[in-house]
């Protein structure tokens, strides 16, 4: 993150310039530090969405194998790749 400096003014007493700046540079540092905060929420929120997500794959995984062994092979759903099917990437096209 760019520091960025906040010129005011000159109101000509030493004093009230000296606080005025105080704080706008506490402002500044305020603001930054909320940034940080958000970006580590956003980023805590990202990683807790993914692992949610893996999870609900692997229930549903699970799910579908359990009741395809209920089920006669022609209604099994399938899961995975069938053997010996390859995949042609991209790269291979060319």
């Amino acid at each position: 993150m760019q520091a960025e400096t906040v010129a005011i003014a000159k109101s000509g007493r030493e004093s009230v310039d000296n606080l005025i700046q105080s704080v706008l540079t506490a402002i500044t540092e305020f603001q930054k530090a909320e940034t940080k905060e958000k970006i580590r929420v956003a980023f805590e929120q990202a990683e807790k969405e993914v692992t949610d997500l893996h999870k609900r794959i692997s229930q549903g995984i699970q799910t579908t194998k359990e009741k395809n062994q209920l089920l006669p092979p022609e209604e099994q759903k399938q899961i995975g790749r069938r053997t010996g099917v390859s995949v042609r990437t991209k790269n291979q096209w060319k």
